[in-house]
């Protein structure tokens, strides 16, 4: 197998980055002292912190080693049984799952969760932390032919471990299935849900992506027909707008709304803790202290679900940084995007009968 040597200038980017939320200011409060800036580069004691997984900073070996998540033509490496979980040999590490359904802001958020597990140093900086979709056979590299996804997860564990990486993933609701519970015999997993709250904006999305065609119609600015579906998300020069079904729309919200509800989805015989988008990227779409300090709340509680110890400083200088730098994100008035808008707000959002989602429309 090819190993390329990352840079010089690679590693000391690196390790300049890491500095800058070294010297970042914490959240003050009680918790301050078990979350040092130095816990970035030294495990702390796991006495004070039993429940968690810490992982200390990668060694050299695998700082030197990039896997360009499998290059073309290489095989994977497959799972040993010894290291399962009832294998006498030390086990793989645990696997870290964000399951979530389309349209609920999964790339964002799964964007700043490599982020701030790399800051964590969960692993080293490699290209293949967060992989999208894997239980889809096309998006697997381990996959060998058969239908059954669980030996293509664990090979993709075990290959992964060869260069020191672990698997981080998202997996869609309905394909958990396809590995749910027998996967659960050989490999440890960690997992939390993702939602959005606003499911008006879930109806929006999914129409525009195609995934759910009876919600709308959906267009161009200048009026013509939008047949681009997913590939919209290749353009985002351009501005699309939506002839809602009030109707499938009030339909959809509805049900929606009760199948998510703050609550998470059965991975491994129980439910997994819930998170909203709105709570994880809400520092990015407000000024406020306080959608800092909800942002920062939920985010300790993303790797708390995933048993990773939450260094509240990194987080905390994490969302700082990314506020100060980035462009506000804040989400688009529904005037500009729903064609119809009159009738949607008369027949959806003034209704008695949809008061609980009155909330969710944008002016």
């Amino acid at each position: 197998m090819a190993i390329v040597l990352y840079s010089e200038e690679h590693l000391r980017n690196r390790t300049e980055q890491i500095a800058v939320f070294q010297n970042h200011g914490n959240f003050s409060g009680e918790d301050d002292a078990a979350s040092a800036p130095e816990f970035l580069l030294e495990s702390p004691d796991p006495s004070r912190v039993p429940k968690n997984e810490i992982w200390a900073k990668p060694s050299q070996e695998q700082l030197s080693l990039d896997i360009k998540c499998i290059p073309p033509g290489e095989k994977c490496v497959e799972f040993d049984l010894s290291r399962g979980c009832e294998g006498p040999n030390d086990p793989y590490p645990s696997a870290k799952i964000m399951i979530a359904g389309g349209c609920s802001a999964s790339t964002a958020v799964g964007q700043m969760l490599r982020s701030i597990l790399d800051l964590q140093n969960f692993t080293h900086p490699g290209p293949c932390k967060m992989r999208s979709e894997l239980l889809l056979p096309r998006n697997n590299r381990c996959l060998e032919g058969e239908e059954n996804m669980t030996g293509a997860i664990l090979n993709t564990i075990s290959t992964l471990d060869r260069f020191g990486q672990r698997l981080v993933a998202k997996f869609f609701p309905f394909q958990v299935g396809s590995v749910d519970p027998e996967i659960h015999k050989y490999a440890t997993f960690d997992a939390f849900s993702l939602h959005r709250r606003n499911v008006f904006d879930v109806g929006i999305c999914r129409a525009m992506d195609c995934f759910n065609r009876k919600l709308g119609r959906i267009f161009f600015e200048n009026g013509t027909t939008s047949t681009l579906c997913f590939d919209r998300r290749k353009h985002p020069e351009l501005n699309f707008k939506i002839d809602v079904d009030v109707d499938e729309m009030k339909k959809f919200m509805k049900e929606e709304a009760e199948k998510t509800a703050d609550k998470g989805y059965l991975f491994n015989g129980r439910r997994t803790n819930a998170y909203t988008a709105e709570d994880l990227t809400g520092f990015q779409t407000s000024d406020e202290d306080e959608d800092l300090r909800s942002s920062f709340d939920a985010w300790v509680g993303v790797l708390s679900s995933l048993r990773v110890e939450p260094n509240r400083g990194v987080i905390d200088a994490f969302l700082r940084e990314t506020r100060r730098t980035a462009p506000r994100r804040r989400p688009k008035s529904h005037r500009f995007v729903v064609m119809n808008a009159m009738e949607v707000r008369e027949r959806i959002f003034n209704n008695s009968e949809m008061e609980r989602f009155q909330w969710m429309w944008r002016d």
